[in-house]
């Protein structure tokens, strides 16, 4: 059984378990380094005696699998956060500090209702850190709103002491591309 941990913005939401065997797991470990299904396979399989037409033909029925493909969409999903900018850290951080409960309660006769998840913005999600079922009550819990701001404002200012900034007249959206452009990686 293979465990594969999701993950949004650096922090784990989750576990899909899928049945694959260990030769099924290698074989998409090595197909997410190489990008080649037939070295993929090479790697994963014992191919002595095989032609490359037979390996060839080996590694497409593997990739048919349902539960391979959908390993490996679930792991291209996370490799792809490689790629992360400072404009996504930024992102994500206004989510958490400009996050707000009534996105997540309704107040109807008098009675404090959660909105159902599935009618949330999958964005506005990201701000959840914890939602609790009790016996009498359901808790939901929200990521540190202050701490986000505070790390948001770090990251914006660089460093620079509030005295020495100066209003530029840029946008938002301008000083964030400036901000990325400037960006070591």
């Amino acid at each position: 059984m293979s465990y594969i941990h999701i993950n949004s913005g650096g922090r784990n939401i989750g576990v899909v378990i899928i049945d694959l065997t260990k030769q099924e797991k290698h074989f998409v470990e090595e197909l997410a380094e190489c990008n080649d299904i037939i070295c993929a396979y090479k790697k994963a399989y014992s191919t002595k005696g095989l032609s490359e037409k037979e390996i060839s033909k080996k590694a497409q029925a593997l990739m048919g699998r349902e539960r391979v493909a959908k390993s490996m969409d679930l792991k291209n999903g996370l490799t792809d956060k490689k790629d992360i900018t400072p404009v996504d850290i930024m992102d994500e951080l206004s989510t958490i500090a400009f996050s707000d409960i009534s996105d997540y309660l309704v107040v109807e006769d008098g009675e404090i209702r959660p909105i159902p998840t599935n009618l949330i913005e999958p964005k506005k999600m990201l701000a959840v850190e914890n939602i609790k079922q009790g016996t009498r009550n359901i808790e939901i819990k929200l990521y540190d709103k202050l701490k986000a701001l505070d790390m948001l404002g770090k990251l914006i200012v660089g460093g620079q002491k509030s005295e020495d900034l100066v209003e530029t007249g840029e946008t938002v959206e301008e000083f964030l591309k400036k901000q990325d452009e400037s960006f070591k990686y």
